[in-house]
């Protein structure tokens, strides 16, 4: 009996404490599970809020990103559009001021030639009117000479008979209409030299005018 007693006390014993250390396992157990479920969840919250805040840092900043980069191709654009601009300017001014230098260096030219046609023409007028001065004073000169001789043979005339002043009457007639005829022909000479010049004058002008006209509608 005292055997059993033991023996049923050990058992008892050992029951309880078993029960005692599976009810302890069992708490360590569950604290621990408790420990690594909880430290899991706050990793993982954790985890969640670092990934949230980085996607949203990372939308803010493409967002700004985004931002920067249109204001910076606006920008961009703007001045691209003012450089633009400013060279189309600079390059109307230039072509104006080569147009303008043309046009200059053109009238110039077209005043140069119509001063020269202008000297030309100047210069053959006098050519030919003092052509014309010289024959008609050369004229007048052999008219002088012809009535001074025609003095002098009247005045010896005088002593010769009736057919010697009828010769010198006929002789005196036949210069005077020879150089009333050669009056006649040096104006109507001067006239044709002088139209002439003036026409060749008229047409070079004309011609230097079309010339320079074509020139600048080119151009």
């Amino acid at each position: 009996a005292i055997q059993r007693n033991a023996i049923s006390t050990l058992q008892h014993a050992a029951r309880s404490m078993l029960t005692r250390i599976q009810s302890e396992v069992q708490s360590f157990a569950a604290t621990e599970i408790q420990r690594v479920w909880r430290g899991y969840r706050e990793n993982v919250d954790f985890m969640i809020a670092v990934m949230s805040s980085i996607k949203i840092q990372a939308i803010v900043r493409g967002r700004q990103a985004r931002q920067d980069m249109a204001t910076q191709h606006n920008s961009i654009r703007i001045l691209q559009r003012f450089s633009r601009r400013f060279l189309a300017k600079m390059e109307m001014c230039r072509v104006l001021a080569a147009v303008s230098m043309l046009q200059r260096a053109t009238r110039a030219m077209i005043a140069r030639m119509h001063d020269d046609a202008e000297c030309y023409a100047v210069t053959e007028i006098q050519r030919v009117w003092r052509g014309y001065r010289l024959n008609a004073d050369f004229m007048v000169m052999v008219t002088c000479a012809t009535t001074i001789q025609a003095v002098i043979r009247g005045r010896r005339a005088r002593f010769d008979t009736a057919i010697q002043r009828n010769a010198i009457s006929t002789l005196q007639r036949a210069a005077r209409s020879m150089l009333t005829r050669i009056q006649s022909e040096v104006q109507s000479f001067a006239a044709t030299e002088i139209q002439r010049v003036w026409r060749g004058y008229r047409e070079n002008v004309d011609f230097m005018i079309a010339v320079m006209s074509s020139i600048k509608i080119q151009a």
